[in-house]
Protein backbone atom coordinates (compact mmCIF):
# COMPACT_ATOMS: atom_id res chain seq x y z
CA UNK A 1 0.00 0.00 0.00
CA UNK A 2 1.55 3.38 -0.90
CA UNK A 3 1.27 6.05 1.63
CA UNK A 4 -0.78 9.04 0.39
CA UNK A 5 -0.53 12.29 1.91
CA UNK A 6 -4.31 12.80 2.68
CA UNK A 7 -5.08 9.53 4.14
CA UNK A 8 -3.03 9.06 6.85
CA UNK A 9 -3.07 9.46 11.10
CA UNK A 10 0.14 9.56 12.67
CA UNK A 11 0.09 8.03 16.70
CA UNK A 12 2.78 9.17 18.47
CA UNK A 13 3.71 7.45 22.36
CA UNK A 14 6.72 9.18 24.04
CA UNK A 15 7.76 9.67 27.76
CA UNK A 16 8.88 7.36 30.73
CA UNK A 17 6.84 4.46 29.39
CA UNK A 18 8.26 4.22 25.73
CA UNK A 19 12.16 3.30 25.75
CA UNK A 20 13.50 2.89 22.43
CA UNK A 21 10.47 2.24 20.64
CA UNK A 22 9.60 -0.33 23.50
CA UNK A 23 6.17 -0.21 24.66
CA UNK A 24 3.48 -2.20 26.57
CA UNK A 25 1.65 -4.20 24.10
CA UNK A 26 -1.38 -3.74 25.80
CA UNK A 27 -1.32 0.07 25.74
CA UNK A 28 0.20 0.22 21.84
CA UNK A 29 -3.03 -2.14 21.40
CA UNK A 30 -5.71 -0.10 23.42
CA UNK A 31 -4.21 3.31 21.84
CA UNK A 32 -4.95 2.01 18.19
CA UNK A 33 -8.11 0.12 18.87
CA UNK A 34 -9.31 2.87 20.45
CA UNK A 35 -8.47 5.22 17.09
CA UNK A 36 -10.26 2.95 14.80
CA UNK A 37 -13.19 2.82 16.88
CA UNK A 38 -13.43 6.23 17.16
CA UNK A 39 -12.89 6.94 13.16
CA UNK A 40 -15.84 4.31 12.30
CA UNK A 41 -18.22 6.39 14.90
CA UNK A 42 -17.18 9.70 13.21
CA UNK A 43 -18.15 7.81 9.80
CA UNK A 44 -21.66 6.66 11.45
CA UNK A 45 -22.23 10.12 12.25
CA UNK A 46 -21.89 11.05 8.49
CA UNK A 47 -24.13 8.24 7.51
CA UNK A 48 -26.71 9.24 10.55
CA UNK A 49 -25.71 5.60 11.72
CA UNK A 50 -26.22 4.86 15.40
CA UNK A 51 -23.58 2.43 15.05
CA UNK A 52 -24.64 0.83 18.45
CA UNK A 53 -23.83 -3.04 16.57
CA UNK A 54 -21.18 -4.38 14.23
CA UNK A 55 -19.73 -2.01 11.65
CA UNK A 56 -21.42 -2.05 8.23
CA UNK A 57 -19.50 -3.57 5.66
CA UNK A 58 -19.40 0.33 4.14
CA UNK A 59 -17.72 1.87 6.50
CA UNK A 60 -15.20 -0.84 7.29
CA UNK A 61 -14.28 -0.96 3.70
CA UNK A 62 -13.73 2.96 3.00
CA UNK A 63 -12.31 3.23 6.72
CA UNK A 64 -10.44 0.53 7.92
CA UNK A 65 -7.19 1.20 9.59
CA UNK A 66 -4.12 -0.36 7.98
CA UNK A 67 -0.78 0.23 10.09
CA UNK A 68 1.98 1.00 7.68
CA UNK A 69 4.68 1.87 9.72
CA UNK A 70 6.55 2.20 12.55
CA UNK A 71 9.52 4.40 14.26
CA UNK A 72 11.47 3.77 17.23
CA UNK A 73 12.64 6.47 19.79
CA UNK A 74 9.70 7.46 20.64
CA UNK A 75 6.71 5.25 18.69
CA UNK A 76 5.37 6.85 16.15
CA UNK A 77 2.94 4.65 14.30
CA UNK A 78 1.70 5.40 10.99
CA UNK A 79 -1.67 4.63 9.96
CA UNK A 80 -3.26 4.92 6.44
CA UNK A 81 -6.60 4.04 5.35
CA UNK A 82 -7.35 1.80 2.04
CA UNK A 83 -5.96 3.52 -1.30
CA UNK A 84 -8.61 4.96 -3.26
CA UNK A 85 -10.65 3.09 -5.51
CA UNK A 86 -10.44 4.55 -9.36
CA UNK A 87 -13.17 7.16 -10.44
CA UNK A 88 -14.73 8.97 -13.37
CA UNK A 89 -14.94 12.17 -10.75
CA UNK A 90 -11.35 12.30 -9.55
CA UNK A 91 -11.52 15.52 -8.23
CA UNK A 92 -14.51 14.66 -5.65
CA UNK A 93 -13.85 14.57 -2.61
CA UNK A 94 -13.93 10.86 -0.86
CA UNK A 95 -15.87 9.63 2.22
CA UNK A 96 -13.00 8.43 4.03
CA UNK A 97 -10.90 12.05 3.67
CA UNK A 98 -13.99 13.53 5.05
CA UNK A 99 -14.06 11.23 7.72
CA UNK A 100 -10.13 11.65 8.32
CA UNK A 101 -11.18 15.49 8.55
CA UNK A 102 -13.47 15.02 10.79
CA UNK A 103 -11.58 12.71 13.37
CA UNK A 104 -9.02 16.05 13.01
CA UNK A 105 -11.71 18.07 14.31
CA UNK A 106 -13.00 16.04 16.73
CA UNK A 107 -9.62 16.08 18.12
CA UNK A 108 -8.92 19.46 18.31
CA UNK A 109 -12.58 20.17 19.85
CA UNK A 110 -11.06 17.50 22.35
CA UNK A 111 -7.92 19.28 23.12
CA UNK A 112 -9.15 22.48 23.41
CA UNK A 113 -12.18 21.76 24.72
CA UNK A 114 -14.53 23.22 22.08
CA UNK A 115 -17.76 22.01 22.50
CA UNK A 116 -18.89 23.76 19.76
CA UNK A 117 -16.78 23.03 17.13
CA UNK A 118 -17.45 19.11 18.87
CA UNK A 119 -21.28 19.67 18.12
CA UNK A 120 -21.02 21.01 14.69
CA UNK A 121 -18.82 18.36 13.92
CA UNK A 122 -21.05 15.46 15.89
CA UNK A 123 -23.93 16.78 15.65
CA UNK A 124 -25.54 13.14 17.43
CA UNK A 125 -25.47 13.24 21.40
CA UNK A 126 -25.81 9.64 22.25
CA UNK A 127 -22.84 9.08 19.39
CA UNK A 128 -20.48 12.07 20.26
CA UNK A 129 -20.34 10.95 24.30
CA UNK A 130 -19.59 7.55 22.90
CA UNK A 131 -16.73 9.26 20.55
CA UNK A 132 -15.58 12.00 23.52
CA UNK A 133 -15.88 8.58 26.01
CA UNK A 134 -13.38 6.50 24.02
CA UNK A 135 -10.89 8.97 23.43
CA UNK A 136 -10.83 10.16 27.29
CA UNK A 137 -10.27 6.52 27.93
CA UNK A 138 -6.67 6.73 26.12
CA UNK A 139 -6.18 10.15 27.25
CA UNK A 140 -3.16 10.30 29.40
CA UNK A 141 -3.45 11.62 32.89
CA UNK A 142 -2.00 14.48 34.47
CA UNK A 143 1.59 12.62 36.09
CA UNK A 144 1.23 9.21 33.55
CA UNK A 145 4.59 7.84 32.51
CA UNK A 146 3.64 8.67 28.79
CA UNK A 147 2.55 10.82 26.20
CA UNK A 148 0.00 10.78 22.87
CA UNK A 149 0.12 13.00 20.39
CA UNK A 150 -1.76 12.58 16.70
CA UNK A 151 -0.63 14.27 13.60
CA UNK A 152 -3.03 14.04 10.42
CA UNK A 153 -1.96 14.12 7.30
CA UNK A 154 1.51 15.43 8.03
CA UNK A 155 0.26 18.25 9.68
CA UNK A 156 1.06 20.23 13.16
CA UNK A 157 0.83 17.31 15.99
CA UNK A 158 -1.30 17.74 18.99
CA UNK A 159 -0.67 16.47 22.72
CA UNK A 160 -3.63 14.66 24.09
CA UNK A 161 -3.98 15.12 27.40
CA UNK A 162 -7.14 13.83 29.71
CA UNK A 163 -9.61 17.13 30.26
CA UNK A 164 -10.84 17.69 33.89
CA UNK A 165 -14.53 16.29 35.09
CA UNK A 166 -15.82 19.65 34.29
CA UNK A 167 -14.33 19.79 30.50
CA UNK A 168 -15.49 16.15 29.92
CA UNK A 169 -19.39 17.25 30.98
CA UNK A 170 -19.06 20.00 28.87
CA UNK A 171 -17.79 18.30 26.04
CA UNK A 172 -20.51 15.67 26.50
CA UNK A 173 -23.83 17.87 27.43
CA UNK A 174 -26.99 17.54 25.39
CA UNK A 175 -27.79 21.37 24.84
CA UNK A 176 -30.70 22.61 25.82
CA UNK A 177 -31.91 23.14 22.15
CA UNK A 178 -31.30 19.58 21.02
CA UNK A 179 -34.91 18.26 19.69
CA UNK A 180 -34.67 14.99 18.70
CA UNK A 181 -35.77 14.82 14.83
CA UNK A 182 -36.41 11.92 12.07
CA UNK A 183 -33.21 12.37 9.58
CA UNK A 184 -33.46 11.05 6.26
CA UNK A 185 -31.58 7.56 5.65
CA UNK A 186 -28.24 8.39 3.69
CA UNK A 187 -27.04 5.87 1.12
CA UNK A 188 -24.14 5.37 -1.18
CA UNK A 189 -24.99 5.42 -4.85
CA UNK A 190 -22.93 3.36 -6.86
CA UNK A 191 -22.51 3.94 -10.80
CA UNK A 192 -20.25 1.26 -13.03
CA UNK A 193 -19.24 2.11 -16.47
CA UNK A 194 -16.50 2.15 -18.83
CA UNK A 195 -13.35 4.28 -19.24
CA UNK A 196 -11.12 4.71 -21.74
CA UNK A 197 -7.49 4.89 -20.97
CA UNK A 198 -4.52 6.86 -21.96
CA UNK A 199 -1.15 6.81 -19.57
CA UNK A 200 -2.88 5.76 -16.67
CA UNK A 201 -5.47 9.39 -17.34
CA UNK A 202 -9.13 8.85 -17.87
CA UNK A 203 -9.34 9.98 -21.29
CA UNK A 204 -12.86 9.35 -21.78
Amino acid sequence: MSEGKSRKIEVTLAGDAVQDGRVSASLFAKTLQSVQEILFQIAGSRLKRDMKGPVPTLIKEKCELFLVRTETGSLNAVLELPEKQMTLFPDDVDFSDEVIEDTRKVIDAFVDVDDVKLQQTLPQPALRRRVINTIRAIAPEDGSDYRLSFRFNGGPSKTLMRPSKEDISRLTAIPATFEKKEEPTLKFVEAKGMAQMENGDIKK
